[in-house]
């Protein structure tokens, strides 16, 4: 925290206004690669021996080495070897400076994924905040994975593009900029906005085989058939998720009105659908206290927090997947906007992914 601390005082002290954000990209960027969230000293030490070794040998490359035994591309890599040519590699890397949930980060993932394999180079993912995401999601098709002592390797030569430059471009256009760019080594990047692609996402992505544990137990608990709701308060019912939002506390007594709507909503959507149980999916832990007093409410455990919040680390991941895969399992999902609330992207990138049907409910 305290690094964190300097750094932000850095980036905002120091630098101008016109390159602050430039900067301070390039500061938690270098801080996720060499310190990381919750990572060993091993590890740590691991990364600036890389970077040192390269720095000095003049070696700038993301080779992999490791992940490469796993896969095809070894054949690849050693032709490139012999013929002293290059393969670039895009790197997704997670910038903790961002506000972004889960939808939005996959929807960068599979968009610079989509960009790697129009561009044939490689595409490595480099998340380590606010979780591990190689906790929860394994290699599926295609072996992402990249080692933080890798990723320092690289950085001597690396560019650091940050896509958000890109937002509302196509893809095609995201491929232009960086076909144009300087030859090197590795390209990271942080951020952007499109659409999340269920056929890159089965490429990439499967649950953790302990993750896929936790699924079948809840499977078991739920106990059949069911259909997904989502509900996004944010700060409406006074719950503090650890997320900037423009939103304001109800008064108490239109809380309790919001409640008891969203309530009816729950009733009416089970009686459309009698014989499923109805899994909640919700920001509000209020909400949650109240919804699981109804008999066919199930809501999967852990805590509710918002991604961005520093201070949970595992827990968030694990409530976050749980959540994301049993909605992409359902055999419908709805989304129930009344008055102020927000239509979550979260349950929809989840059934976009699970090919689930999906219906908006908006009051």
């Amino acid at each position: 925290m305290l690094h964190k601390i300097i750094i932000r005082l850095l980036a905002s002290c120091v630098f101008d206004r016109v390159r602050r954000q430039y900067f301070r990209d390039r500061l938690f960027t270098y801080y996720d690669i060499f310190w990381g969230h919750d990572r060993s000293w091993r590890e740590r030490w691991a990364a600036v021996v890389a970077f040192g070794r390269c720095w000095l040998s003049g070696r700038r490359d993301i080779t992999n080495e490791r992940t490469n035994e796993r896969t095809n591309e070894r054949t690849n890599e050693r032709t490139n070897e012999r013929t002293n040519e290059r393969t670039n590699t895009i790197v997704f890397l997670e910038n903790s400076d961002r506000e972004a949930g889960w939808a939005d980060r996959l929807s960068r993932i599979t968009m610079l994924y989509k960009t790697s394999r129009t561009l044939n180079w490689r595409f490595r993912i480099f998340f380590t905040y606010p979780f591990n995401l190689a906790d929860f999601l394994a290699p599926n098709v295609y072996d992402w994975r990249i080692s933080p002592a890798e990723m320092a390797a690289a950085l001597p030569a690396a560019i650091i593009h940050n896509t958000s430059r890109f937002s509302g471009d196509t893809v095609e256009a995201v491929v232009a900029s960086l076909a144009a760019s300087p030859t090197t080594c590795g390209y990271l990047f942080s951020s952007g906005n499109f659409a999340g692609d269920r056929r890159l996402f089965a490429e990439l992505f499967r649950p953790s085989p302990a993750l896929q544990e936790m699924l079948d137990e809840q499977s078991r608990q739920i106990g059949g058939e069911y259909v997904a709701v989502g509900f996004r308060f944010q700060r409406l019912l006074n719950d503090e998720l650890g997320e900037a939002c423009a939103t304001a506390v109800l008064p108490p007594a239109e809380r309790e009105s919001l409640i008891v709507r969203c309530l009816d909503h729950l009733r009416e959507i089970h009686a459309e659908n009698a014989d499923r149980r109805v899994l909640l999916a919700t920001d509000s832990e209020n909400f949650r206290v109240a919804a699981q007093k109804l008999a066919f409410v199930y809501a999967a455990p852990g805590e509710i927090a918002h991604m961005g919040m520093e201070a949970n680390g595992k827990s968030v991941g694990r409530k976050l997947f749980l959540d994301f895969f049993l909605i992409s399992r359902a055999k419908k999902v709805y989304i129930v906007a009344d008055g102020q609330m927000r239509e979550s992207g979260f349950p929809a990138t989840a059934a976009a992914m699970g090919q689930v049907p999906l219906a908006i409910r908006r009051y």
